[in-house]
């Protein structure tokens, strides 16, 4: 839609009206009722007539008259409402924008929705005025229609579609544009069907569109515009051949049109996409010539029609200028395609090949891609870029296996292959053609030769020996057959064949053929090391000295080594003197491999059991490795020589740096840390043995050096007390202890430590076991163990007691003995609980079948009973302890005091008084005082009182025991009265009294001398008596 231009003369009313508001309001305040009722009047005069220019200034005038805002003009509110409404309405219309923050009041404040709707009527035309869409369409929608003039209507709904066009919105502005665009008398009609159309043939509705171009055709303002749209819409619904005749026609016709170079650019799109390249090609190339921006596409599209006009310098320009873009789509794809066979045609292959590459790494076109891939190799191929062509033809197999150029690229990929000495894979494509053509049989022994010396190389010795046995049977096989006798020996060498290896280097002899390795020396060092590794010592030696006789500084490796190995030879059969002498030489002409001579002297100097030479060697041949790699093995012989000797602490330094490599073997690092583990167990670094041990036994899971290093683990682990990681470390590699298997393990961790005699550490690692398995079947066992730690070693008698009763209670069972005896001894000696004691000592004695035990139950049962006065139960025991032989004179004289003492209480006095005539016989002891007081009691109660008296003198005699010597005086005290001799009982007895430190004798003697004082005569009676 064209813009409405500005009038100068508007601009001059308006500055007129300007000025003549300025001369009003400088007047305002003269003004009458009357006067303000006629400006009014005027103003709405002029409104009316829509001279709104003439209105305004009157409007504004009284709009900002004092006196009206005061109402002192007498003006009524509907007049005053009016002129607001009309001065800003007015306002707006002439684009005032003083008056836009008042209007906008206005249309919030207002309770007239009439008025509202028509104000936001007028801010939306103000906004659409000066192109602030966003602002116009909020005041369209906030107004809406329904209050507006027909005419005004119309406008609202075109403009308000208009400015949705702009912003972009197209389905809000479609229904807008659309009603305007089918009423004929709207003066936006026109304008309506224009804009729709462009929104049409978004939607693809082409016969809509189409309509909406056609009606705006001939209007002068859209006339050089449409035909463009027509063209196009003609184009994108498919119908070319309009789109041609239309377009070309409008050229033709129109003159200068709008966007005439687009059109040509449509019209060619239109003949290219009828496969018609050579009408198409000027009307792209005009368009090309005057656009600075040419899409791809566009590009591609004239680029390509230069190709098929055979314009091939035009088409690599073309599409050159495509290719250096960087994205990566199809018509990349096409352009590389196009552009490699354009610069074919031009001859410059090199170019071409670069093309054809690149057009291959794309994916869009799988068939295009196959053909570029395929022309590039053969391309590289051309132009003798082998490696190229081979890697290239390697891929192009795997990505097209189906391919109608497969049979000629296998041909080309063996011969390529070859030549580039990628055995292997041409081996393979061989293999997999089925029958090869004669070309192929023809290179195919060769390249059997060069696969197998690769599988060599690589030590896959199997494979090698089946490719050249294969060559010994192949057609062509002439030049590689002496040479293949050569590498089958090498080759059963290395798999341990030795005597089908000296076969087939023999067959190499009869015919030698120099070749690479293949020569007479090198057959001769490995008949060599075939018999040497028969144990054919002899003729290793034969062969040895055939490569090699003596040495000296400047003889080759190969020479050194059999040299070498004559003198392993040597050391072999014992004659070591030869040997020293081959190893002397070989130091003295600075052998590479010098460290090995000392090596060897130190196992020499080890045979002969000169251990202190032995680690001289060793020692010199780990210093001759210092300034380059340390010899692992070397220093593994000084270490296990250091451990023989049972210093640990010197090996494990040599073991250190073993294991600290990355470059050893696996073998040496398990045997190395193994030795090192042995090495820290013997010197009681049970924590870095720990370590050592783990390691190999979670590296090398599988091996006889973790088996053993398990066991060590084991040990170790017991030492720590930790069961627990042991069994951690065996699930790690597999290996799940059953719960049974661990039950066993923790008891036999602890035993490690009790029989260790770590007390301490046995006690925690017993009671760990029965915390861990409460129902085990070691637990009265660990019990039992903590019992004596605790009763023997730590002398905690009071927390051994639950231990051993535990075993008391749970008898029978292989304790029971030792727990009874020790529970018995801690009752009777530390608890002084003799009814346990005796109890304990009694169950002892029924369960032991140990005499010594048994006796020492009886003794220690009759003592008891002796404490406790049970005379008839302690005398079944001292009948039983008469009949052991040997027995102790004190045991004897205790068992004969008690049978006195029950023979005594049944009342059997003599034959009482005769067993303790013999606890007297046997010697002075407590027992014997006892016995003898007993005998004067015995005495004194047949009335014998002289026998009673000198018997009782005769305790006194005995001595040992002041309680009986006590007792015999009471004794004594009582004769004495019953002599009536109460002057000596009287002083007998008061010595008691007066004397004594025992109170129950002090008491006795003093109830006998109060009956003696009783039953005394007077003193005087008694001093003249």
């Amino acid at each position: 839609m064209q813009k409405i231009k500005s009038c100068p003369l508007k601009l001059l009313i308006i500055g007129l009206c300007f000025f003549h508001f300025q001369l009003l309001h400088a007047q305002s305040s003269l003004r009458t009722n009357s006067s303000v009722e006629t400006e009014y009047n005027q103003a709405r005069d002029y409104y009316q007539k829509g001279q709104r220019s003439l209105a305004y200034p009157i409007f504004k005038s009284l709009y900002y008259n004092s006196s009206i805002k005061r109402n002192s003009t007498g003006l009524s509110p509907n007049t005053k409402a009016n002129i607001r409404y009309y001065t800003l309405e007015t306002g707006l219309s002439l684009d005032d924008s003083t008056m836009l923050k008042d209007a906008k009041e206005f249309a919030e404040e207002t309770i007239d929705p009439v008025r509202s709707q028509m104000m936001c009527f007028h801010l939306g035309e103000y906004y659409y005025r000066r192109q602030k869409f966003l602002e116009a369409i909020k005041f369209y929608s906030k107004g809406g229609f329904s209050n507006l003039s027909k005419e005004d209507m119309a406008t609202a709904k075109f403009h308000k579609g208009y400015a949705y066009f702009q912003i972009g919105d197209r389905v809000s502005a479609s229904p807008l544009l659309y009603a305007v665009s089918n009423s004929e008398k709207d003066s936006n009609y026109y304008d309506a069907n224009y804009y729709y159309g462009f929104i049409a043939l978004d939607e693809k509705d082409y016969e809509q569109s189409l309509k909406c171009f056609q009606t705006v055709e001939n209007v002068p303002r859209y006339k050089s515009m449409v035909p463009y749209y027509i063209t196009e819409v003609y184009y994108f619904s498919g119908d070319l051949n309009k789109a041609i005749s239309y377009g070309r026609s409008s050229l033709s016709n129109n003159g200068k049109l709008f966007l005439a170079n687009d059109l040509q650019l449509l019209i060619g799109r239109s003949y290219f996409e009828k496969s018609d390249f050579e009408k198409a090609l000027p009307f792209l190339r005009n368009y090309a010539d005057v656009t600075p921006s040419v899409q791809r596409e566009d590009q591609y599209k004239l680029a390509y029609c230069y190709y098929q006009n055979k314009e091939f310098q035009n088409a690599v320009n073309g599409f050159s200028s495509i290719v250096d873009s960087t994205s990566r789509d199809s018509v990349y794809q096409n352009s590389l395609y196009f552009l490699a066979s354009s610069y074919l045609w031009l001859g410059d292959k090199k170019k071409a090949q670069s093309a054809y590459y690149e057009c291959a790494k794309i994916m869009d076109n799988v068939s295009q891609k196959e053909n570029a891939f395929f022309n590039y190799i053969k391309l590289s191929y051309s132009l003798g870029e082998n490696d190229t062509a081979l890697s290239a033809l390697n891929q192009f197999n795997t990505l097209f296996p189906n391919s109608t150029n497969s049979q000629d690229a296998q041909d080309l990929n063996v011969i390529l292959l070859a030549d580039n000495k990628k055995y292997k894979e041409a081996y393979k494509m061989i293999m997999d053609m089925g029958t090869p053509s004669s070309a192929i049989q023809q290179v195919y022994p060769s390249i059997m030769l060069g696969y197998s010396l690769d599988l060599i190389n690589e030590e896959k010795y199997s494979a090698a020996k089946d490719v050249l046995v294969d060559i010994t049977n192949a057609p062509y096989n002439e030049k590689e057959k002496q040479v293949t006798y050569f590498y089958l020996g090498k080759v059963f060498y290395s798999l341990g064949q030795y005597d089908t290896s000296v076969m087939a280097i023999s067959a190499y002899l009869n015919k030698p053929v120099v070749q690479g390795d293949a020569n007479i020396e090198n057959a001769y060092y490995t008949l060599g090391y075939d018999y040497l590794n028969v144990k054919d010592y002899h003729n290793a030696l034969i062969f040895f000295r055939k490569v090699a006789t003596n040495i000296n500084s400047s003889s080759n490796e190969l020479a050194m080594d059999a040299f070498r190995r004559q003198g392993d030879c040597y050391y072999v059969t014992r004659e070591y003197a030869k040997a020293l002498y081959i190893y002397n030489a070989l130091i003295k002409n600075n052998y590479s491999n010098i460290e090995y001579c000392y090596s060897q002297k130190g196992q020499i100097a080890k045979a002969q059991g000169n251990q202190e030479e032995a680690i001289t060697n060793y020692q010199l041949a780990e210093k001759s490795m210092a300034e380059n790699k340390p010899s692992s093995d070397i220093q593994y012989e000084l270490a296990t020589t250091y451990m023989s000797q049972g210093d640990y602490a010197k090996a494990v330094t040599p073991l250190q740096a073993i294991v600290k490599r990355s470059y050893i073997s696996d073998s040496l690092y398990a045997n190395a840390y193994l030795s090192l583990g042995v090495c820290q167990y013997n010197l009681n670094n049970y924590n870095q043995a720990q370590d050592a041990f783990e390691r190999v036994v979670l590296k090398f899971p599988n091996t006889d050096q973790a088996k053993t290093s398990n066991e060590y683990l084991k040990l170790v682990y017991g030492n720590l007390n930790r069961p627990e990681a042991f069994v951690k470390v065996n699930k790690r590699i597999g290996q799940n202890i059953s719960e049974g298997a661990q039950d066993t393990l923790y008891y036999q961790t602890a035993t490690n430590l009790y029989e260790s005699k770590k007390w301490s550490e046995a006690k925690e690692a017993y009671q760990k076991y029965i915390d861990k398995y409460p129902n085990g079947s070691k637990v009265l066992d660990s019990k039992f163990y903590i019992a004596n730690i605790l009763f023997q070693k730590n002398k905690d008698t009071s927390n051994s007691i639950p231990y051993y009763q535990y075993i008391v209670d749970h008898l029978p069972n292989n304790y029971q003995e030792d727990a009874l005896y020790n529970l018995a001894k801690i009752n009777y000696f530390k608890l002084k609980d003799y009814d346990n004691a005796l109890s304990q000592f009694s169950q002892l004695k029924m369960l032991t079948s140990d005499l010594a035990i048994k006796l020492e139950c009886i003794k220690a049962s009759i003592r008891i009973q002796f404490k406790l006065n049970r005379w008839e139960n302690a005398y079944t025991n001292a009948n039983e302890l008469l009949n052991y032989k040997d027995i102790k004179p004190d045991d004897k004289q205790m068992a004969y005091l008690i049978i006195g003492k029950n023979l005594e209480n049944e009342k059997k006095l003599d034959e009482a008084m005769s067993n303790y005539n013999k606890v007297v016989a046997l010697g002075n002891s407590v027992f014997s005082a006892e016995a003898q007081y007993h005998v004067a009691e015995i005495f004194f109660k047949q009335n014998k009182l002289n026998d009673a008296e000198k018997t009782a003198f005769g305790v006194q005699k005995i001595g040992v025991s002041d309680y009986w010597i006590e007792k015999s005086y009471i004794l004594l005290g009582e004769i004495y009265f019953e002599k009536k001799d109460y002057f000596n009982a009287n002083a007998t007895l008061k010595s008691i009294v007066d004397n004594s430190t025992d109170a129950t004798l002090k008491k006795e003697a003093q109830t006998i001398l109060d009956k003696v004082v009783k039953a005394s005569p007077s003193q005087e009676t008694q001093t003249n008596n």
